[in-house]
């Protein structure tokens, strides 16, 4: 009985410890890019591509009812639809699901590689690292997740198809391998360099194939998501970061560093890393960062040759292999972030577990510190305005941060808190384009709006006080949409100096608008109440009469 209890305490340990750390998460909602990416999905198959697939499959796993299905009885008799949004706690207990299964694969691995106990430290000391909240606890971080499911597939799979001398078994073994390598790409494309790992623990010929896959679906990365994300980058102005050149390798060794130190003490987290967020030429700049960067990883290479133990030499491989596509050779999305090193910090757990296997007391230490700083990141996902409150307090010096927070709070009808959110990150960086258009936007909508409601005077003073953000918006230094928004530049000091064509185009919408509205209620049936369609009317006339006055009062004849 003990000998069959046994093998499976190590498996149901690493469930508990995964379901113990990430059990907030189940009453966290969406936050960011889960709300076009999922609470707007209608759940119909738009293509036989991956990322349609598995949005589809996973719609139809954990979706909710959007509208709901169900249909309740009303007093009358007649049966009303109550259409309701996606329900988060599915969309989050797969995503914990999905890791569980990754960690118990992966000490499936461990364990056959070295001492068990080590395997197990290792992923119960990955699972409370705080660098897995972004990939485990954001819902659409799901890929992360997904990619350490088929990754720890393979590296189960090869050893099996290894021992084994049927031909069979090689074919589907061999078969099986290259879709799974493909589904791990498709999750997360940092797998491509799971060849690396392979070739380390001696399966060449899988290794070999693993490459040859890895180059062809490299190729198509780069032509499809990287070509569309490079050609914004250029349409945004931020061309520097997308071109491999010689001095990328400054900027590699410096976000080698960067990342490293981030997995070791990861002290704040969230989307907007300052460091390098605005690519210029002190990035790539030989500092005394670069100095650093350069020591750190030709530390660990001649640690991997001067120390060859094999747990020391896999885990500073599995890192700087599964690192090296983050570091930066061509930025096509963020420039620094957690979820990017969610594969590599197994590397490190492994590193920290071996020289403290036998300290369990240093061991403990580092993994409760590890947990209680996951636990305090986990808040972040309870909903928007969370998630963008937490990404304020982690990087206060953050203009972007502060930027999209203030969308945020105008979503939320919070107008006068997301205008102080731009203005602070004015003052963090007066040469940041973004909050000082959001602020012009803000003035512009609002001088809109006056002008349908009838205010005229007041839309062209709105549009006077909209003015001097719009002219700060374009003389920063980082300006991302420059000749768009000089074009509405030059459309707002027209409508300010010469407001006879804004005014006209009003007075034909409410023409237009009284007829379409009579054409309404001639339609209408006898049945039909036509009262309000006539007050709308009614209201209209009162406005265009309104816009006479005003015209006449100013001298402004209609063009």
């Amino acid at each position: 009985m003990l000998g069959l209890i046994n093998p499976i305490l190590p498996y149901l340990a690493i469930t508990i410890s995964v379901w113990i750390t990430y059990i907030y998460t189940l009453k966290c909602g969406f936050v960011s890019d889960d709300l076009a990416g999922i609470t707007e999905y209608d759940g119909k198959l738009q293509g036989y591509e991956y990322g349609m697939l598995s949005r589809w499959i996973r719609y139809h796993l954990c979706g909710g009812n959007f509208p709901s299905k169900k249909k309740f009885k009303q007093q009358d008799g007649t049966d009303f639809v109550i259409p309701q949004g996606k329900i988060p706690i599915w969309h989050h207990f797969l995503s914990v699901s999905i890791f569980n299964i990754g960690c118990l694969l992966l000490y499936l691995f461990l364990a056959k590689q070295f001492d068990p106990k080590l395997a197990l430290l290792t992923v119960i000391l990955f699972i409370v690292h705080p660098i897995c909240t972004q990939s485990v606890a954001w819902i659409s971080g799901l890929g992360y997740p997904l990619s350490l499911v088929w990754a720890g597939a393979i590296l189960n799979l090869i050893p099996w198809v290894y021992d084994s001398p049927s031909m069979p078994i090689l074919i589907l073994g061999t078969l099986g391998f290259c879709l799974l390598q493909f589904l791990a790409i498709h999750a997360q494309f940092a797998t491509m360099m799971l060849w690396v790992i392979l070739l380390f623990l001696g399966y060449w010929h899988f290794a070999i194939l693993g490459a040859l896959i890895s180059v062809v679906m490299g190729f198509d990365i780069i032509k499809q998501t990287i070509g569309i994300r490079r050609d914004e980058f250029i349409k945004q102005n931020m061309a520097k970061s997308i071109y491999v050149k010689p001095r990328k390798i400054v900027v590699a060794l410096k976000t080698f560093l960067y990342y490293l130190a981030h997995t070791l003490v990861p002290s704040k987290m969230g989307l907007y890393h300052t460091w390098g967020f605005h690519y210029d030429n002190d990035v790539e700049r030989k500092d005394w960062y670069f100095g650093l960067g350069f020591l750190a990883f030709f530390g660990l290479v001649v640690i991997y040759f001067l120390y060859p133990v094999k747990e020391v030499q896999l885990s500073i491989l599995w890192f700087s292999s599964f690192v090296f596509i983050f570091l930066n050779w061509i930025t096509i999305q963020q420039f620094v972030t957690e979820r990017y090193v969610f594969l590599p910090t197994i590397g490190i757990c492994l590193l920290i577990s071996y020289f403290t296997q036998n300290h369990l007391i240093v061991y403990a230490l580092i993994a409760g510190i590890y947990l209680c700083r996951t636990w305090m990141m986990l808040p972040t996902y309870d909903n928007e305005l969370r998630f963008y409150q937490s990404n304020v307090w982690n990087f206060i010096d953050s203009e972007v941060a502060y930027g999209n927070l203030g969308v945020t709070y105008l979503r939320l009808g919070q107008v006068g808190s997301a205008l102080d959110s731009w203005h602070q990150a004015t003052r963090i960086n007066p040469d940041y384009d973004v909050p000082y258009y959001n602020i012009f936007s803000n003035f512009r909508s609002t001088a809109d709006m006056a002008l349908k409601n009838g205010d005229y005077q007041g839309a062209i003073n709105t549009y006077h006080q909209a003015l001097p953000y719009l002219q700060k918006t374009l003389n920063c230094k980082i300006c991302h949409f420059h000749e768009m928004w000089k074009k509405e530049h030059l459309d707002i000091i027209e409508k300010i100096q010469n407001p006879v064509k804004m005014l006209t185009a009003e007075r034909e919408r409410l023409v237009i608008l009284q007829s379409d509205l009579t054409a309404r209620i001639v339609a209408m049936k006898v049945e039909e109440d036509v009262r309000p369609v006539q007050s709308s009317i009614d209201d209209a006339k009162r406005q265009f009469d309104r816009l006479e006055a005003f015209m006449k009062s100013n001298g402004i004849t209609p063009t």
